[in-house]
């Protein structure tokens, strides 16, 4: 296993993985129904933030945890798990759907793409060795 592949999320893109997850899920469908030629509200429901929840709980257990923060990683998606059924049925504008939804598409593919290929990356940054060019 190559070690790009074990490189864990930093914290701060673990907490906004189910705020991206979710977007993305209602943009993607607000998307399908309008090239469906049917667009309407989108209904947020439990199973959206559910489905983010457990995404983010998969996420966090990939990660090394600090001993102060372990009961982070089990809390944190349960609170989203409640925030999604508290909102359960709560309708998204079409408009806010795609305004939100296709960016966060986006930033996940750019998150995953720095997280599978962090070596090539690292090596178009780079600035050439002026000093070891003349050898």
């Amino acid at each position: 296993m190559s070690r790009a592949v074990r490189q864990p999320f930093p914290l701060l893109a673990w907490a906004v993985v189910p705020a991206l997850f979710t977007a993305a899920v209602l943009g993607l469908t607000s998307l399908g129904e309008i090239l469906l030629s049917q667009p309407s509200d989108i209904v947020l429901t439990s199973a959206h933030l559910g489905a983010a929840a457990g995404v983010t709980l998969i996420v966090g257990l990939a990660r090394p945890w600090p001993r102060r923060l372990r009961a982070v990683r089990w809390v944190y998606p349960v609170v989203i798990f409640v925030v999604g059924v508290v909102v359960h049925g709560t309708d998204v504008p079409t408009v806010v759907a795609l305004t939100t939804g296709l960016p966060s598409v986006a930033i996940l593919a750019r998150m995953r793409y720095l997280r599978r290929f962090p070596r090539i990356l690292d090596q178009e940054n780079r600035k050439p060795d002026l000093v070891g060019a003349a050898r």
